[in-house]
């Protein structure tokens, strides 16, 4: 990963606006290729949603945690990947924050990346892996 500044550079060199760059700079965590696709009005978008899902869900009842509301209820194996790979993101930044209880949130998303390679139903394996997160993130805040 580059440092802060190396990554100013490269998105400057890039025509990346300097009110994104701090931004993409947090989402990309120092790798200048995933902050160059990011510079992508959906892929934000996704960002910021799994940011704000990560920080809910300890918070979240089990029933408002499978309830999809504005989500599409019929989930593509596409759409439940991309899920997946955008919560890696704050799980990951937390990781490396030094927070070490974040690693079996972790170890969840990536077997459920591994179900989804083996076949299994994209919306219950969300909802299995959600679940799973929101009680391990209830934990580590409880502790």
């Amino acid at each position: 990963p580059l440092a802060d500044e190396e990554m100013q550079q490269v998105l400057a060199i890039h025509k990346i606006p300097s009110e994104n760059r701090m931004r993409f700079i947090e989402l990309a965590m120092g790798s200048p290729g995933h902050a160059l696709h990011m510079n992508r009005e959906d892929e934000i978008q996704a960002a910021l949603e799994a940011d704000a899902l990560w920080e809910k869900l300890p918070r979240q009842r089990l029933c408002e945690i499978v309830t999809r509301g504005p989500i599409k209820t019929r989930l593509t194996r596409g759409d439940v990947e991309n899920t997946l790979q955008h919560l890696l993101r704050p799980a990951i930044r937390e990781l490396r924050g030094g927070q070490r209880a974040v690693a079996p949130s972790i170890v969840l998303l990536q077997a459920a990346q591994r179900q989804l390679r083996q076949n299994a139903p994209p919306a219950l394996v969300l909802d299995h892996v959600l679940l799973q997160l929101a009680k391990v993130r209830r934990q580590k805040v409880a502790s």
